[in-house]
């Protein structure tokens, strides 16, 4: 199957290529098609990335969240603080 991209969309893949984005504009174009097939509620195909893709995938969703510029209490003996344990 061949599909023609407009000049207007190749240069969004090819600087997101270029940005270190994706490792190709395939890669680019599947992520593209998976936000869609996500936005139709569609399921997508799972299992089927390469782990380095994966992983750049998930550090631009990352990114693309504010960071939690505020105190986390990690310790456990606060939740328990008012129980008396």
């Amino acid at each position: 199957m061949t599909y023609c991209i407009p000049p207007e969309y190749e240069h969004v893949l090819s600087d997101s290529v270029a940005r270190g984005g994706f490792a190709s504009p395939d890669e680019a174009l599947r992520h593209a098609l998976e936000l869609l097939a996500a936005e139709q509620g569609r399921p997508t195909p799972v299992g089927n990335h390469r782990p380095d893709a994966w992983a750049a995938s998930f550090r631009r969703w990352a990114e693309g969240h504010p960071s939690g510029d505020h105190h986390v209490d990690a310790d456990r003996q606060s939740i328990y603080d008012d129980r008396g344990v």
